[in-house]
């Protein structure tokens, strides 16, 4: 119980400081009563100002007053292709019966603004990897993901800082199968290899990974931009409804069944992020924190005193990104602390982003 108020704490605590840096910042921008003139320049000078015919045409710059003494974050352009790679080790289950896994998982995804105030995203995951159940021989196996389609309403809250509120979409194209027929052992090696990318990926995406789910997830988040630092905050509530699948197998003879499949299966994820330029335009450090609560289970399992799994988990990824003209680049390291999969049974993760944006 103890550790649980302390990793809740903790998580609670890494997240308030993200989310709250943006208001002293924000807090600086506004102009004084007789600087009236300069406010208004500034605002007109923002990252997220308006632009072409509605504002001057130009990339997010720091004011002439930072720009002399601080590096500026590189320029966040609206549209972009790119590929988001997290390789995970460790291991998934429980204490009593863990199953090694390495895992790769791939999300090919794209973003497009049709107009400042509305953009569309598309991504497409896939994975492969080793599985050693407890005791037992490993095998190999290779899945396709939920493909997720989203689209974005981009709110400005002023010049530096903007309220996107998103709705997304995950197709069940997801393969695998908790409870595979006999006849076919591969659809069950699948499924394994789907949760082992879920924990590599902090539960950040499960709907992605989450075979047999038709998922609907809003979500928004807070981006506040000035000079070298970019800040900001998000929340999204997956809502994974059940779409076919196998049962579970009936119980032996004077047994009675403990395993079932929710219909519904309810997630939350809060995070914050916080990022500063060291290299002008070039190169930033930050991190990335969430905190992600599982309501209910994808398989529940109703045997008498049994330890169920941690709701929560806190996950903290540092991370260092760099720009090369259009290309960005990324590395970071999924650190989950504490909870459901950072205790007993653990998967790290180091992730891999790469885009070209336009």
């Amino acid at each position: 119980m103890k550790t649980t108020k302390w990793f809740v704490g903790t998580a609670l605590l890494a997240v308030g400081v993200s989310l709250t840096i943006a208001a002293p910042l924000q807090a600086q921008t506004a102009p004084a009563s007789g600087d009236a003139t300069k406010g208004k320049a500034e605002d007109e000078e923002g990252p997220f100002a308006p632009k072409g015919k509605t504002g001057k045409l130009r990339d997010s710059a720091p004011v002439p007053e930072q720009a002399a003494h601080e590096p500026a974050s590189f320029p966040e352009k609206p549209n972009a292709v790119g590929l988001d790679v997290v390789y995970g080790f460790g291991q998934t289950g429980t204490a009593d019966a863990p199953t090694d896994a390495k895992v790769i998982s791939f999300i090919l995804g794209a973003t497009y603004d049709f107009k400042p105030s509305l953009s569309g995203r598309i991504r497409v995951p896939f994975g492969t990897g080793n599985i050693t159940p407890n005791g037992l021989g490993d095998y190999n196996a290779s899945a396709f993901g939920n493909v997720e389609l989203a689209v974005s309403f981009n709110r400005a809250l002023g010049p530096r800082t903007k309220l996107p509120i998103e709705l997304a979409v995950t197709v069940p194209t997801a393969g695998g199968d908790a409870f595979p027929p006999p006849s076919d052992p591969v659809r069950g090696n699948r499924y394994q290899v789907q949760v082992a990318q879920q924990a590599a990926r902090g539960l950040e995406d499960d709907a992605l990974f989450a075979p047999h789910r038709l998922g609907v997830i809003p979500a928004v988040r807070l981006e506040y931009q000035r000079g070298p630092i970019i800040t900001g905050g998000f929340l999204k509530v997956p809502l994974m409804f059940r779409v076919g699948g196998e049962d579970p197998p009936p119980p032996a003879a004077g047994q009675s069944q403990t395993l079932s499949i929710t219909g519904t299966v309810v997630e939350g994820v809060l995070g914050g992020l916080f990022r500063y330029a060291i290299l002008d335009g070039k190169m930033d450090l930050g991190a990335r924190a969430w905190i992600a609560y599982v309501a209910n289970e994808f398989i529940k399992n109703d045997i008498p005193n049994l330890t169920q799994p941690s709701k929560f988990q806190f996950v903290l990824e540092p991370e260092v990104r760099a720009a090369f003209g259009k290309f960005r680049a990324g590395l970071g390291f999924v650190w989950p602390m504490g909870g459901r999969v950072g205790g007993d049974t653990k998967m790290d993760g180091f992730r891999l982003l790469a885009a070209y944006t336009f």
